[in-house]
């Protein structure tokens, strides 16, 4: 286990306040043979002058500077330049428990899996916890891959709680699985997907430490004020809707998040007063012959109540968005 080389990727975009702590983390973890590849996109806030330095003191680390090109971008550059056994991606105002990678990597082994995930901290800048979940151990393979994806909160669309065996990355010895530059919500939720349409079988460890801490950061392109780049949400479910029909797998939950979303997004740019969109409209009539097509009769009662009061009781929905302020 001592000779596996772990590659941390760290997209870097004006972090000055955080990339300090965050690469700290990573420079302490218990397991130490590792390369730390700092993708600096673009930064104007002295973020790259930050990881040259750290650059002189460790050996470990290597710094790539680029032109601004989004996560997306600057996640497959890391991943070009990558030498490990596995793979690790960190974002710039996360950071780690020491034994987040020991422990990931101890999983891997144990259990001859591919793809070890860990719990995780949703909290705040100040460090308050906003979000606690908690699901046994367990190991899984690719047809229960969707399912927990969905339902298991840090299995969701995620990479960076996880570690990934270098051969579900790479297909080829000089082709790899990459992030799509053009998708700027939920790409990396579509990075597991195309993992998961790339390899014949795949087996996955779940262990429920809470090793990662993810720092919700109300500026970021998640929690930012409603744009219609967003709109590349539905690109990427719907891809991972067409793999799942590919697979011959259930896919009537990604469905529905895509017409349940479709509807909370019409309604907000309603609100807005965004009209004579064609790339909603495209969305729309996808979301349309989802619905002919969903069996929600089999759903969770949570799940099924949402879809329910989305789809047949739009008043009342739009008054809970309008309550939440959500993406508004």
């Amino acid at each position: 286990m001592d000779g596996a080389l772990i590659s941390t990727i760290v997209p870097v975009y004006n972090a000055r306040s955080t990339i300090r702590k965050c690469i700290d983390s990573i420079l302490g973890q218990t397991y130490s043979n590792m390369e730390i590849i700092l993708v600096d996109d673009g930064s104007t806030d002295g973020s790259l002058d930050i990881c040259n330095e750290y650059m002189a003191r460790d050996s470990r680390i290597k710094v790539i500077h680029k032109d601004n090109g989004g996560v997306s971008s600057a996640r497959n550059t890391g991943l070009s330049a990558a030498a490990g056994d596995y793979i690790a991606f960190v974002d710039a105002d996360d950071y780690l428990e020491k034994e987040m990678y020991g422990s990931l990597i101890g999983r891997i082994m144990e259990d001859s899996s591919d793809i070890a995930i860990c719990n995780l901290y949703y909290e705040d800048p100040q460090g308050n916890i906003l979000h606690a979940f908690s699901h046994a151990d367990f190991t899984f393979d690719k047809s229960s891959y969707p399912e927990y994806s969905y339902f298991i909160p840090s299995i969701a669309g995620y990479v960076w709680n996880r570690l990934y065996s270098r051969n579900v990355i790479w297909y080829e010895p000089d082709r790899h699985v990459a992030f799509d530059p053009e998708i700027t919500i939920a790409e990396d939720g579509l990075f597991g997907y195309e993992i998961f349409n790339n390899n014949p079988s795949v087996r996955y460890s779940y262990i429920d430490s809470r090793l990662y801490h993810y720092v919700v950061n109300p500026e970021s392109a998640v929690n930012r004020r409603f744009d219609l780049d967003k709109l590349s949400y539905f690109d990427a479910i719907g891809k991972e809707i067409e793999m799942l029909d590919d697979e011959g797998l259930n896919n009537d939950y990604l469905k529905a998040d895509y017409v349940i979303n479709s509807i909370r997004v019409g309604i907000i740019m309603e609100l807005l007063k965004i009209t004579g969109n064609t790339k909603y409209g495209s969305i729309r009539e996808h979301a349309d012959s989802y619905k002919k097509q969903i069996r929600y009769r089999h759903f969770p009662p949570k799940l099924k109540i949402k879809y329910l009061v989305a789809t047949k009781m739009k008043f009342a929905y739009r008054y809970k968005i309008i309550h939440d302020r959500r993406f508004i």
